[in-house]
């Protein structure tokens, strides 16, 4: 989860609008896979540019799975990472460890 150049930006709205797309992503994917791969628990990894962001996702969380009834469908896993390169896939800006 990001907000391009100004993450300090990146609001509840902002969330909402993230969990929205990727929550109903994994509702349409489930409901694509044939009965003998069907699966009952999903797991939601996103990455965060920092904490706050983190928390933020986590605030809006619960609202956005009861609103598409899958709360007790998804985990959600929220990753800070503070290397650029996961962000815009530019592998060059990651250091090598």
């Amino acid at each position: 989860a990001m907000k391009f150049k100004a993450w300090e930006a990146f609001t509840l709205d902002d969330a909402r609008t993230l969990l929205r797309k990727k929550l109903f992503g994994l509702v349409v994917a489930k409901t694509g896979v044939s009965e003998s791969q069907r699966y009952t628990k999903s797991i939601l990894h996103i990455w965060c540019q920092s904490k706050a962001i983190a928390d933020t996702i986590a605030l809006s969380y619960k609202a956005i799975v009861a609103e598409l009834e899958i709360e007790d469908n998804v985990i959600l896993m929220a990753t800070v990472a503070h290397e650029d390169g996961i962000f815009d896939n530019n592998m060059t800006l990651v250091q090598a460890a």
